[in-house]
């Protein structure tokens, strides 16, 4: 019997079971660690009450044409009974994301604002946040809606 044989590949599997043993220690660890962040951004940004009952939908509007010439917006309607002290505004144009704070108008119940769009005609999608301001502390909802204009009724923007 030739044992020389042997050693390499009990080598292989002591290597392999090492292997599987250290992924697995760190799928765990990296599991723990995130799910202890996500608690903590679904705490800051989610449990507010006023969140609760913040509501609201977009319309994109291509033919409102300003004294500037700046032709498009989106129409920010709020549907909850609370106020919307501020917005934020993600736009994806040409894979780039680009975030902007509207902290123009207080969108009240029941009421929409027109937030300017430059250049819509090369957004891809636009994702919207509420923020509430209660207290002096903002809050920014989880509630985020991402919309996707449309890109043949986009032409008609400057």
């Amino acid at each position: 019997m030739n044992k020389k044989g042997i050693g390499p590949i009990i080598a292989f599997v002591l290597l392999m079971a090492l292997s599987v043993t250290l992924g697995a220690f760190v799928t765990i660890w990296y599991t723990k660690s995130t799910e202890g962040q996500a608690k903590t951004v679904i705490e800051k940004y989610g449990n507010a009450d006023e969140c609760s009952d913040v509501k609201f939908d977009v319309a994109f509007d291509y033919n409102n044409t300003d004294e500037d010439g700046n032709a498009c917006g989106a129409v920010v309607y709020n549907l909850g009974s609370f106020s919307i002290d501020k917005l934020k505004v993600e736009k994806v144009t040409a894979g780039l994301p680009e975030s902007e704070i509207f902290e123009g108008e207080v969108i009240k119940p029941k009421t929409g604002v027109i937030v300017e769009v430059l250049n819509l005609k090369s957004v891809s999608k636009m994702q919207f946040a509420p923020i509430i301001v209660e207290s002096g502390t903002a809050t920014q909802c989880i509630n985020d809606r991402v919309f996707i204009p449309d890109s043949t009724l986009a032409d008609r923007c400057p």
